[in-house]
């Protein structure tokens, strides 16, 4: 069970005004949800930020506290990113509450530089979001669309003469649309192989990964969840595991299995635009 949010050292605090033993100019300033599973925290400060499993480190997903204030829901936090010295993304398992549903963040442990506790106000409070990725499918099965573009191949297959990214024409002349199984995995593939960033009106799209830079053993894991939650917010993906695995030259290979919306399976094997190093 998580500790309710309090004033003090712990959730009842040790005097009037809680603990006398606090970092007095590292507090929480703000809160606001920035998609329907990640909520961004800002400090007045630089807090203790060194690993992911220390005590009352930022990057440590215990040290905070999500919480639904309507239902007293607390949120399961899978992982912490630092964007930068004073802001903190935390990514939660389930989703937020509407827009009209109030929600806390915070922390009773975190530490500052020097090792002291965050001082008050130590919560802050913020709305949750609407999924636009629902109001989205929910428009497309009202219009009965079905997602398509125009067929190129992503990878070049020098069995069939095609060279990455080349549009493919038919015989009258017109561009050859995909849609179904192949557009999946056409989708799939540029998410998988795209930065995050690279597109400025997608600024959640893709990898949050360095491209071509080495990654260590131990942040594995946390590449498999971003990848899985990466495809899961295609619009034709119902369910998706991913298996990694690594090959001798350091090549990162994501074996994905999704199932789509259509009913039928997809399996794909796909090089990751990153290394493995120890």
């Amino acid at each position: 069970m998580t500790a309710p949010l309090g004033w003090g050292i712990d959730p009842y605090g040790t005097s009037l005004l809680g603990s006398t033993l606090h970092g007095a100019d590292l507090f929480l300033v703000s809160a606001v949800a920035i998609s329907t599973h990640d909520v961004q925290v800002t400090l007045s400060l630089a807090p203790r930020h060194l690993s992911a499993s220390g005590p009352g480190d930022a990057l440590n997903p215990a040290t905070w506290v999500v919480q639904r204030v309507d239902t007293a829901e607390f949120f399961d936090i899978a992982e912490v990113v630092e964007e930068s010295a004073t802001v903190y993304t935390l990514h939660t398992l389930q989703p937020f509450g509407s827009v009209a549903v109030l929600h806390i963040a915070g922390s009773n442990s975190l530490l500052s530089l020097t090792g002291a506790v965050l001082g008050t106000p130590r919560i802050a409070r913020f709305l949750g979001v609407s999924s636009a990725q629902t109001a989205e499918d929910a428009l497309i099965a009202t219009l009965n669309i079905t997602p398509r573009d125009v067929a190129n191949p992503q990878v070049p297959r020098d069995d069939q003469g095609e060279y990455g990214g080349t549009l493919q024409i038919d015989s009258s002349g017109d561009y050859v649309p995909v849609s179904g199984g192949p557009f999946v995995r056409k989708m799939i593939f540029r998410r998988l192989t795209t930065a995050r960033g690279e597109f400025f009106h997608l600024p959640n799209y893709g990898l949050d990964f360095p491209v071509k830079e080495p990654i260590r053993a131990g942040e594995l894991p946390l590449l498999k969840a971003e990848i899985e939650r990466q495809i899961k917010r295609e619009p034709e993906v119902v369910d998706v595991r991913a298996v990694l695995t690594m090959a001798a030259n350091g090549v990162l290979t994501a074996k994905v299995r999704a199932r789509l919306k259509s009913g039928g399976a997809l399996d794909e094997t796909i090089n990751l635009p990153l290394r493995a190093s120890t």
